[in-house]
């Protein structure tokens, strides 16, 4: 029993560590693998193990494209972009211990725009087009990080499925 709910606990961690914009869907599989070794692939065979593979690696891939992409859609440079990723990492490490650790969501996603917007102005960029930037990222940042939690929902309900 102590087990199961060590287990379950590190799936939620997975979750959350997505929220900080670290491989959390990595995690889970790593409980999933975890799982499956200490029960000699009982419930959890490498089919699934695969498949939860491959959904932690494209979940990484798509928070990187979708961050670039909708950053860059909106106007923001190659150094625009690097500093929305540097803002949002900040970000969500700074605004962490607010509001029970909702904070680093907030901080996730202001620190993007403002990382953009910040480095866009440096750059000799109007205002108008660094708020767009800026902008770009956040909304590059919340799209990746909603589907990021979407495909780590999904790789639980898979594991919790397989050993129920």
């Amino acid at each position: 029993m102590l087990g199961y709910i060590g287990f379950f606990l590190l799936l939620a961690v997975g979750l959350i560590a997505i929220i900080f914009t670290l491989p959390g869907n990595f995690i889970i599989f790593g409980g999933a693998l975890l799982y499956a070794i200490l029960t000699d692939f009982s419930k959890i065979g490498w089919r699934l193990l695969l498949t939860l593979g491959l959904m932690a690696t494209a979940s990484e891939l798509f928070e990187y494209v979708l961050g670039v992409v909708g950053a860059k859609r909106w106007g923001a440079s190659k150094w625009g972009i690097i500093g929305a990723l540097i803002g949002a990492i900040i970000g969500s490490i700074v605004l962490a211990p607010l509001f029970f650790g909702i904070g680093a969501l907030i901080g996730l996603f202001a620190g993007a725009f403002l990382g953009a917007y910040i480095v866009e102005l440096m750059r000799g960029i109007s205002p108008d087009k660094a708020f767009r930037a800026g902008l770009g990222a956040l909304v590059g940042r919340i799209g990746a990080t909603f589907l990021k939690l979407v495909i780590g929902v999904t790789m639980i309900f898979l594991i919790v499925k397989a050993t129920i």
